[in-house]
C-alpha cells in the first residue's frame, strides 16, 4: 500500500514502515494514526501558532551569525 497521501513520504509503501505482519500491521497502523492524531489535538491546544516566515527569519539569522563567527 502506497501513502500518496503525505508528499514526505510519498514513495514508501507500508511493508517498508511496519514489515509484512498482516493483522498486527494494520493494528499497529491504527495505533500510530491515534498517537498523532492525540499530538496534533495538544498541539493546537498549546496556544496560538508563529507565521513560519517570522520562524524561518529568526532561524537564518541566527545560523547566518553562527557561520559568521565560526
Amino acid at each position: 500500500m502506497d501513502c500518496s497521501c503525505c508528499p514526505l513520504i510519498g514513495g514508501i509503501n507500508g511493508e517498508d514502515i511496519y514489515g509484512d505482519r498482516g493483522e498486527d500491521t494494520e493494528h499497529r497502523k491504527q495505533l500510530d494514526l491515534e498517537v498523532l492524531r492525540a499530538e496534533i489535538i495538544a498541539g493546537r491546544a498549546s496556544g496560538p501558532g508563529k507565521p513560519a516566515d517570522t520562524v524561518f527569519d529568526r532561524l537564518e539569522a541566527r545560523y547566518a551569525a553562527m557561520a559568521k563567527a565560526g
